[in-house]
Order: C-alpha cells, then sequence, then structure tokens
C-alpha cells in the first residue's frame, strides 16, 4: 500500500507540475498554500483508478509487525523510512524484486532492481 501511496504522491506533483508552471522544487509548499491543486489533479484519479484495477495485483498493508523489521533494515542498510518500509513489507511477504528507479535500495543485498520501464 505504501508503494501506491508513494506512485500517487508522484502522480500528483507531476501533474500540478505540468497543469500550473509550478517548479518542482517548490510543488509541495505551493499545494500545501493551495490544497485545490489537489483536487483539480483530474487525470492523475483516473491512473490510479487503472491501477488499482489491475486482476494480478496484491495489495499488501503496513502492519505494526512490519514497522519493527524497517527500524533495523534503517539502521542496517541507512535507508529513510519509507523505504525501509518497502524492504520489511517485501520480505515480509517474500517478494524479492522491486520495480524502482530510487538507487538507494541497491545497498540491500537481499533484493533484487528492476528498472519501471525495462521490460526485458
Amino acid at each position: 500500500m505504501i508503494v501506491l501511496n508513494e506512485v500517487l504522491h508522484r502522480l500528483i506533483i507531476a501533474s500540478v507540475v505540468s497543469s500550473s508552471g509550478i517548479t518542482p522544487e517548490s510543488v509541495v509548499h505551493q499545494i500545501k498554500l493551495h490544497p485545490e491543486l489537489v483536487r483539480e489533479a483530474g487525470a492523475v484519479w483516473e491512473v490510479m483508478e487503472n491501477i488499482r484495477l489491475i486482476r494480478s495485483m496484491k495489495i499488501y498493508g503496513i502492519s505494526p509487525a512490519t514497522f519493527e523489521p524497517s527500524l533495523a533494515i534503517m539502521q542496517e542498510w541507512g535507508l529513510l523510512g519509507n523505504d525501509a518500509l518497502h524492504v520489511a513489507c517485501m520480505e515480509e511477504h517474500l517478494i524479492g524484486t522491486i520495480a524502482t528507479y530510487d538507487r538507494d535500495f541497491s545497498r540491500v543485498s537481499s533484493i533484487k532492481i528492476r528498472n519501471p520501464v525495462d521490460t526485458r
């Protein structure tokens, strides 16, 4: 679930930058000042609905049992909180590969990384 949240966040940021001309560096600050920018990100909601309709996709949530190992993962691999939660959730559900552009995951020796646009 946290990965979907990150996808949603990035889609909103991209949508607001694209439609408003606000710079990527200031977009989060501007969204906090003008929450209507989120409400007006129309195409984002359609994309998220399409993602949620992928039949083969399983959605895993974060539980208290996931949080505890994430603390050790943060310390061992030097990851920030959300990334450590991703790895902890992957380990909990025996998922060995992550599709990401985030190079921070390359520090974790127990997972494989795929580029999201690499179709090989």
